[in-house]
């Protein structure tokens, strides 16, 4: 019982975790196509 909890709260961390990555990734994805958009009118 007690490994489950355990194993809840890592999952929930984990996931946490990752939300927090792809959420970094996709806004510093968007400024870098945005700059490049930028750079290529220029």
């Amino acid at each position: 019982m007690a490994s489950t909890v355990a194993k809840a709260k890592i999952a929930r961390s984990t996931l946490a975790f990752v939300n927090k990555i792809q959420v970094q990734y996709l806004m510093t994805r968007q400024s870098v196509r945005s700059g490049d958009e930028t750079e290529c009118e220029v």
